[in-house]
Formats: structure tokens, sequence, C-alpha cells
């Protein structure tokens, strides 16, 4: 059940609430930050270091997966809300969007509880993205504060989870296909 918990590449972080093969404690927390540091994932040992913290059984982990479920339902949203705005209408949008959070990352990330993260870097890659756009669309002097949050979140996503953050780009690239094909 642990290992299955803890499946992702961080399984030897969680010795106190499971004893497994392959787990090895890090000494300090320096160690165990030094470690998310050098996988170029900064905040992600913040957010694995929290988990570690407040569960000591394994039931305590349900509430770290209902913030799973609740953080999917936000990404569906912002996926609905996107496509809504480019003139799909309700059902295609719905479906759209069930199928993008139905896919197996976003399901294993409410079983492994590491992968969390992936879904923080989602949302601030797409939050981002929607600033990004209301600079353009913006010709006041809210603008710069539009472009310098959009950065900021963009830069929390990638120090998040680097690959997740390949929503930013996915959305841009949905804007130039849409455009394409003339749906928007």
């Amino acid at each position: 059940i642990f290992d299955f918990l803890y499946g992702d590449d961080y399984a030897y972080i969680f010795p106190k609430i499971g004893v497994s093969d392959g787990y090895s404690f890090l000494s300090s927390l320096e160690d165990f930050l030094g470690y998310f540091n050098k996988l170029g994932r900064p905040i992600t040992g913040y957010f694995i270091w929290i988990q570690n913290y407040f569960i000591s059984s394994i039931g305590d982990a349900k509430f770290f997966r209902y913030f799973s479920l609740l953080q999917i339902l936000l990404i569906f949203y912002l996926f609905y809300s996107y496509f809504l705005k480019k003139k799909f209408n309700r059902a295609e949008s719905f479906i759209i969007s069930l199928s993008v959070v139905s896919i197996p990352a976003f399901n294993l990330s409410v079983a492994w509880l590491t992968l969390q993260t992936s879904l923080f870097s989602i949302i601030f890659s797409i939050l981002s993205y929607n600033l990004l756009n209301k600079y353009f669309s913006n010709y006041e002097k809210k603008k710069y504060f539009y472009i310098s949050l959009s950065i900021i979140f963009l830069l929390f996503s990638f120090l998040i989870y680097p690959p997740a953050s390949t929503f930013f780009f996915i959305f841009y690239f949905l804007d130039l296909f849409l455009r394409i094909n003339e749906k928007e």
C-alpha cells in the first residue's frame, strides 16, 4: 500500500509511515531539499515535505487525495472556460475538458501523492497563460501587472514540475490551431 501511495520517484522519502525496500532516509532537511534542487524542482521539495509532515498514517493520505480531486476539478474548469471563450458550445467544452482530465496522468495524481505537484504546475501554467492573454487585451496600466504576474506564475510552475509547465504552450498551440481552422 505504501509503495503505491508513494510510487513516484520519491518513494524513499517517507520512511516514517511505511518501510519498504528501496527507502533511504535523507539525513537532514537540507539534504532533502537539496535533492529537489538538483532535480530542478526546488518548490516540489516543500510540497513533499508538507505531505511527509502531515501524514502519520495511511488514512491521513485521504485528505491529500481529496485535495488532488479539487485540483483536477479546477483544471477541468479552466479548460471548460477556455473552450467556452473559444466559441465551443457547452457540450463540446464539457466533453473535451472531461477527456483532458480523464487521462491517466491526472488520475494517477490522486493515487500517487507526489504527483500533486504536477497538478499545481499545470494550474499555475494555465493561470500564467490566462494572465498573458489579459496583457494582450488590456491597454491600461494593468497590463504591466498582468505580464509580471504571468511571468511569476510561469516561473513558479517551472520550479514545481517543469514537464507539466508545457500546458502554458499547449494553450498557445490550441489558439493557433483554432485560428487556422477558424473556430474562433
